[in-house]
């Protein structure tokens, strides 16, 4: 079941917009976030590559949008992530949530992710930079 719960403007052309070429469209449910900020996780070869927050200042706030500033990923969420990238054989990506009512809400999965813009110092691991991190695990399996 579908429920629309503030309709706003022309419900019709919006779900229209929606449409992908296939006739697909993608619905998800606004769940609003505990503290305002929404996180992606950054993933390579299985582990946890680095995270950062956003401000969520819209429902389609992205890391490449706005600014985002470091995240310490907690243990819990990374060892989620890692095992979801290993349940889709992906060696590389990210995924964003958020906590409502205390819990993660993961919303998003992204293959071969975009890092973040600017700050490819941050690191889980050590790494001294993040691109050159993603070329040499990339280049290592060709």
């Amino acid at each position: 079941a579908v429920f629309l719960v503030q309709p706003v403007g022309n419900v019709a052309a919006m779900f229209e917009a929606a449409l992908g070429t296939d006739g697909l469209a993608l619905l998800q449910e606004f769940a609003p976030p505990d503290n305002g900020y929404t996180y992606r996780c950054f993933f390579l070869g299985g582990a946890v590559q680095c995270g950062v927050r956003v401000r969520a200042q819209s429902f389609n706030a992205c890391v490449r949008s706005v600014p985002c500033e470091p995240w310490v990923v907690p243990a819990d969420i990374g060892a989620d992530i890692v095992a979801l990238s290993a349940r889709v054989c992906s060696d590389c990506g990210s995924v964003e949530l958020l906590y409502c009512n205390g819990e993660p809400l993961y919303f998003d999965f992204n293959l071969l992710s975009t890092l973040p813009h600017g700050l490819p110092h941050w690191s889980a691991n050590g790494a001294a930079n993040l691109y050159t991190e993603l070329a040499a695990h990339v280049l290592a399996r060709v």
